[in-house]
């Protein structure tokens, strides 16, 4: 099918989104319950998952590693969000200490990165409020030395614009394409999540399309948070414009686990599969 030779599926692995997996933030707590998650994704149609940069990253390099070869399966990219929203690290916050945090998370990523062969994340560890002129420049330094270390492991980085109301810094594809071309950052790309892109971009395809070279990653959510199809967005537009642009990698469903996080990924690759057909 034409569809398996330009996108591979995956299905963020969380503790709140996509398939949920108790303390899979901190660590693989029980590695049979892990194997079962990917084994069941792997049978309905995924091609990988999305996963967590752990507070653990020796087991997610080893354990997580080890079972996700035995189903043949990838790790799309690597998250890093819950250092924010657990932690509060923050690439722009006002506390040197907490920034350096940030980005010494940021680079211990870059290593896992290159051992999983995964992009790394930079969603919210990038901080939800930037003040003034300064998280500009320490937001650039960030990235500065984030290009650097990518570009010596030979790993890509992500940046997901986040829409307005959980974060008042790049909340449009073209916020962080400026950036990136400003700064001719050749390891950083831009992953646009389509739940972000309908809050805060015109429409689903100029962005995209504006941007096309940096587009190295998708995230496929609904305008609801529900599975794919249970909101409004036109996925069948998105994949138009995808080819139009000849994008060919990762889509990368987000969602609640709702009904249950079974049928949540079931629900979302049986949509992929039909609008990528």
């Amino acid at each position: 099918m034409f569809w398996l030779l330009l996108y591979k599926f995956s299905i963020t692995i969380s503790e709140s989104y996509g398939y949920c997996l108790k303390n899979i933030f901190k660590e693989i707590e029980d590695a049979k319950v892990f194997e079962n998650a990917i084994s069941f994704l792997k049978e309905i149609g995924y091609n990988g998952v999305s996963l967590p940069l752990m507070f653990n990253m020796d087991l997610l390099v080893n354990k997580g590693k080890e079972i996700l070869s035995s189903y043949q399966m990838e790790v799309s990219d690597i998250t890093t969000c819950h250092y924010n929203t657990l932690l509060d690290y923050s690439l722009i916050s006002n506390n040197a200490a907490i920034r350096a945090r940030a980005l010494n998370i940021a680079i211990a990523g870059l290593s896992v990165s290159n051992t999983l062969e995964a992009p790394l994340m930079i969603g919210l560890l990038r901080g939800r409020i930037a003040g003034d002129e300064k998280s500009m420049i320490w937001m650039q330094a960030s990235l500065k030395i984030l290009d650097k270390n990518a570009r010596d492991l030979n790993v890509k980085v992500l940046i997901e614009p986040i829409n307005r109301y959980e974060t008042s810094y790049i909340n449009t594809i073209s916020d962080a394409y400026e950036i990136i071309k400003k700064m001719n950052l050749e390891n950083i790309g831009i992953a646009p999540n389509t739940f972000h892109m309908n809050i805060e971009e015109r429409n689903l395809r100029e962005p995209i399309e504006s941007a096309k070279d940096k587009i190295w990653h998708i995230k496929v959510s609904d305008s609801n948070r529900w599975p794919l199809g249970y909101g409004h967005l036109d996925f069948a537009e998105i994949i138009r414009t995808l080819r139009k642009i000849d994008y060919r990698g990762w889509l990368t469903t987000e969602c609640l686990p709702k009904p249950s996080q079974n049928d949540a990924a079931i629900a979302s690759i049986g949509l992929l599969k039909r609008v990528t057909m």
